[in-house]
């Protein structure tokens, strides 16, 4: 896939509904609540933005992912994208999503940047909405990742998420002791990658396919 090609097709699925719910479905551990309706207290819930970093890397198209360090929480060590928090000084989500980039792997952006923006993913277990941006790179960029946020960048060709045999099932034991069984992950570079992040790539997935 191209650059052109792929823009084309983004570009051509955000003017219909997302698959959303539908989507999340597939790499969601049982029991998640996924839509707005089934979640108590959601108006308790922080907001927080990610960005989803695309750029042509040789004959492919990739996208960035990372790895957060080892902490006492309920996030320590997992795959995410760049992302966090909104603040009351961001001019709004989409501002988050490059402001917290730029912090923690030193990708500078803009908004024009922007190509899109998919469906909003819910976190119970830490009370967030999680809103996720896409961005196109003209070029590689030059990561300086923040060491207090960031254990590990990598990057992974798009075409990745398309095979059916990087999705895979596994036992998890989280940071608070309970255990997990049969959760769906995406298995890049040999890493687990499960939870809101598989989510929201499950979206562009089915994007990608129809």
């Amino acid at each position: 896939m191209d650059k052109k090609t792929f823009l084309q097709q983004v570009e051509q699925a955000l003017k219909n509904d997302l698959p959303g719910i539908k989507a999340h479905q597939l790499m969601s551990p049982l029991n998640r609540p996924l839509d707005v309706d089934s979640i108590p207290n959601l108006e308790s819930y922080k907001h927080s933005s990610v960005a989803i970093l695309f750029f042509e890397n040789g004959q492919s198209i990739d996208f960035i992912l990372i790895q957060r360090p080892e902490y006492e929480g309920n996030h320590s060590g997992q795959i995410s994208f760049p992302g966090g928090k909104s603040e009351i000084t961001d001019i709004n989500e989409e501002f988050t999503a490059r402001r917290e980039t730029f912090e923690e792997i030193g990708v500078p952006l803009t908004e024009h940047l922007m190509i899109g923006q998919l469906s909003d993913v819910f976190i119970p277990v830490s009370k967030f909405i999680v809103r996720p941006f896409m961005y196109w790179l003209d070029e590689t960029p030059s990561f300086v990742p923040d060491a207090r946020e960031v254990a590990e960048i990598f990057t992974v060709p798009l075409l990745h998420l398309l095979e059916e045999s990087k999705v895979k099932r596994t036992t998890l034991r989280l940071g608070n002791g309970i255990l997990m069984k049969n959760v769906p992950y995406f298995d890049f570079n040999d890493k687990i990658v499960w939870g809101a992040t598989a989510l929201v790539l499950s979206e562009l997935k089915e994007i990608l396919r129809t």
